[in-house]
């Protein structure tokens, strides 16, 4: 019983806090209610299931792949709500280029934190299973 309470907690909260930090980088503003939210409903999910450890880095994974979707987004989403205001040529191609090295650094950060939790999910997989 205790570690199924074990997994409710660290594995929602860790989906949670991911969760937190991917819609702050959409809406380009923390959204709070979101972490108890996630971390509620992951937890349960995660804690029912046979493999708790694994499922919760395979979805850490899947979103940190999804981080520069989310930037992106969030950029456009920001790009959007400006349109209303005239602006140079050179504003917008600088608003552009900024938009793509944040989607870059974020890409970059997405795929090296993805590689190190599909590298957790396998091993804590393969160690389950033998």
């Amino acid at each position: 019983m205790s570690r199924r309470i074990w997994n409710f907690v660290a594995g929602g909260f860790l989906i949670g806090f991911v969760s937190y930090f991917a819609a702050g980088i959409v809406t380009s503003e923390p959204q709070l209610w979101i972490l108890p939210v996630v971390w509620i409903g992951a937890g349960f999910l995660i804690s029912r299931s046979a493999r708790p450890w694994s499922n919760t880095w395979v979805v850490m994974a899947i979103v940190s792949f999804a981080l520069p979707l989310f930037t992106f987004a969030g950029s456009a989403l920001s790009a959007s709500q400006d349109a209303s205001v005239q602006s140079s040529e050179a504003a917008a191609a600088g608003a552009a280029i900024g938009t793509l090295l944040v989607g870059g650094i974020g890409g970059f950060f997405g795929f090296f934190f993805g590689i190190i939790f599909v590298i957790l999910a396998a091993v804590t997989r393969r160690t389950r299973e033998q």
